[in-house]
Order: structure tokens, then C-alpha cells, then sequence
């Protein structure tokens, strides 16, 4: 047998040829001890090679049964696909949203990006994940990132022989992956410090912040016109990604927000600085501007804790303050929940009961109490 063929059963040969400087090897049923069959087959070979050096080789029409085929049919690749499928899918997106897609695109699952499509699998997606130090959570977001992205492929049958390999298929990551409480509010001692050490605007969206539990996005999105009555309408967001203002992702997060006479006072004083200047409420005292995202505020609330000598958490913990210490003081968790825009009052209660139990060593006393008294009533 000559060079490129080689007997591998009783019926059966081996061609190996070379495209693009890769080696390729398909099977072809005949006898490898008939010359007449092993004479068809160089022949055979040798017009391949020709075809392959002049460019008109058909890899599907040479192995229609071949799943290698594929690759000819259209050699798209994972990451080339992907970042032409969110371009052209921009206009559809909001920026917030284009920007986490981007991420997932563009830095996470790096070991399926140089696959050809074709080629991809399940197996491939799991892997990769795994490689990932995320929570079970933000893991399901990514997925859903490229389940769309595939999904649209296989429907629009942009590449031919792709199958979306997510379809009715997750991923539960192998650990759990240990983190910190999410909720770590501060105390009524560091809150007063943290004001004591802030001046200006900024010693203002501190105490409306800790006042009224606002996300950092909203704080900063926050303008004049929003505020009627003692009440915050919020209806805008402004984040590192959507470079400018734009609606909240959830309904419930479009909400009116009771506001308490210390949040009424610090607007009060806040108009010296911004009533007139600016359409935002809360501006960057360093530069007299909107905040353009609250990487703004994390640096200036980083300083503040320094100076002030208390621990820095993320200001979205004043978020978190806001929550526990309402309801740890008894305030009514629907209210509560209203406030802080949660699309149900179990998650508002799951997310703080921890800090209620905590910071309110008589609770159950109430209980208790009531039951005595019925108890002295029944025996006079």
C-alpha cells in the first residue's frame, strides 16, 4: 500500500490527507488484500490531494457520512460567533445589558471560544464552567447568555449541522462555593461616624442613603423632579455600563419611596449645593458632575471610612442598614419591602430576618406575655 493508506479490519482502509496543515483520516469499506481494490483507492487519493492543492476539494461530497464534514460546511468559530452575534444584536439591548453580555463573551468560558461550532458540546460548556470562581447564581446568568446566543443559531440555521448544545440542559457546579454574607450593615455607632467624617453633598446622599435604603444607581440617577410631596418617585438608574440614565431592569424596582423627616432635612440642605446647577440631586463633589456610575461613590465612601476609622463595606450596605434596622425596630415588612422595590416580601424577610433575630434579644417577650396574661385570666 502506498503512503496516506493503511488496512485497519478485514474490510475496511484508512486514507490519512493533510487540508490547511491539518491531518485528517476517514475509513473506506473494501478488501485491503484485493490489489484491484487498493489500486482504486490510490487513485482515487491522488485526485483528493489534487483537488485539496487547487482548492476544489468537497469534503462532504468526498464523506456525505462524515461528521467532520461540518467543519467545510461553515468553520465558524465559538468566539467569532458569539461576538458577531451580540454586534448585531446591540440595538435590541439595553447598555446595562450589553455590557454584562460582553463580559460573558469576552472573558469567561475562554476554553470553548477557539472550538469550531460544529465541534461544540455539552461537555465542552461544563467544563469551562466549572474552571469559573462564580456562585451557582451568576453562573445560571452567564448560561443564559449563551443559551440565547446558541438558540438563535440553531433557529435562524445560520451554521449548517449546529445544535444548540444547551437546550434543556444546566449546569450545577461540582462545590459550593464559600462567600461571605451578602449583608453586612453597618451599626448605629458607624453610621454616625461615617457622617461625622463626610462635608458638603457628600455628608447629604449619606444620610439620605441610610435614611431611605435607594441602590447606589438609583441614589446617583436621582433629580429634582423625581421629588414631590416627601415622596422619591424612582424611575431612572444610572450604572458603569449604561453611560447615561435608563429604566430599572424590574418593574417592582419603578416605585415610590416614602421619604422620613432626616431624608426631607438633608434634601432641604442639599438645594444650596444642586437645586439650581444641576437636574441630579446627588452630584460628585469632586468634580461638580453627575456621577457617571457608582464606582464614583465606592471610592468617596472608601475615603470616608478611612477617615472616619470604621471597616469599609460596599455602599449598597447602606442599603442593607436601611432594611435590617427598619425591621429590626418593627416596621412592616410589606412597607419595608416596598420601599426597597423587592418583587415579593418573602425575599425582603429572607434576605434580613437574620439581622432581626440578632439585634432583638426580647424578641418573643410579646408573645410570652400575652400567653401569661390569658393564662391569670382563665384561673380568676
Amino acid at each position: 500500500m502506498s503512503r496516506g493508506i493503511r488496512a485497519v479490519t478485514a474490510t475496511s482502509v484508512e486514507v490519512s490527507f493533510t487540508i490547511k496543515g491539518r491531518l485528517y483520516r476517514e475509513r473506506i469499506k473494501c478488501n485491503p488484500n484485493a490489489d484491484a481494490d487498493i489500486t482504486a483507492i490510490e487513485n482515487w487519493l491522488a485526485v483528493v490531494n489534487e483537488k485539496i492543492r487547487d482548492g476544489s476539494f468537497n469534503y462532504a461530497e468526498a464523506f456525505p457520512n462524515s461528521k467532520k464534514r461540518l467543519e467545510f460546511l461553515n468553520p465558524s468559530l465559538v468566539g467569532d460567533y458569539l461576538k458577531g452575534w451580540l454586534q448585531q444584536n446591540k440595538k435590541f439591548f439595553k447598555a446595562s445589558t450589553f455590557g454584562m453580555y460582553t463580559k460573558v463573551i469576552e472573558s469567561q468560558f475562554q476554553d470553548i471560544m477557539p472550538l469550531l461550532m460544529v465541534e461544540l458540546k455539552f461537555k465542552h460548556i461544563k467544563a469551562a464552567a466549572n474552571k469559573l470562581d462564580v456562585g451557582q447564581k451568576t453562573l445560571n446568568n452567564y448560561l443564559s447568555v449563551l443559551r440565547k446566543a446558541f438558540a438563535d443559531a440553531e433557529q435562524d440555521e445560520q451554521i449548517a449541522g449546529f445544535r444548540n448544545p444547551l437546550h434543556n440542559r444546566s449546569i450545577q457546579l461540582r462545590t459550593v462555593r464559600v462567600k461571605k454574607d451578602a449583608t453586612d450593615p453597618f451599626n448605629l455607632q458607624e453610621i454616625q461616624l461615617i457622617v461625622g467624617a463626610a462635608t458638603g453633598i457628600n455628608r447629604l446622599m449619606l444620610i439620605f442613603s441610610f435614611n431611605t435604603g435607594l441602590r447606589p444607581s438609583e441614589l446617583i440617577a436621582l433629580q429634582w423632579k423625581n421629588v414631590k410631596n416627601g415622596v422619591a418617585h424612582i424611575v431612572e438608574v444610572q450604572t458603569e455600563a449604561s453611560k447615561g440614565l435608563e429604566e430599572p431592569k424590574t418593574t417592582s424596582s419603578i416605585r415610590a419611596v416614602k421619604l422620613n423627616s432626616l431624608a426631607i432635612a438633608a434634601l432641604q440642605q442639599a438645594r444650596q449645593y444642586t437645586r439650581l446647577q444641576n437636574e441630579q440631586i446627588f452630584t460628585n463633589p469632586i468634580t461638580d458632575q453627575r456621577y457617571n456610575g457608582d464606582q464614583g461613590v465606592r471610592r468617596l465612601f472608601k475615603r470616608t471610612c478611612l477617615k472616619a476609622n470604621v471597616r469599609y463595606r460596599h455602599p449598597y450596605q447602606m442599603r442593607h442598614t436601611y432594611a435590617s434596622t427598619s425591621l429590626m425596630v418593627g416596621e412592616a415588612a410589606g412597607f419595608i419591602s416596598s420601599q426597597l422595590g423587592h418583587k415579593t416580601i418573602d425575599f425582603t424577610l429572607k434576605t434580613y430576618v437574620k439581622y432581626i433575630a440578632d439585634n432583638n434579644p426580647g424578641a418573643g417577650d410579646k408573645f410570652e406575655k400575652m400567653m401569661q396574661q390569658k393564662a391569670v385570666e382563665k384561673l380568676y
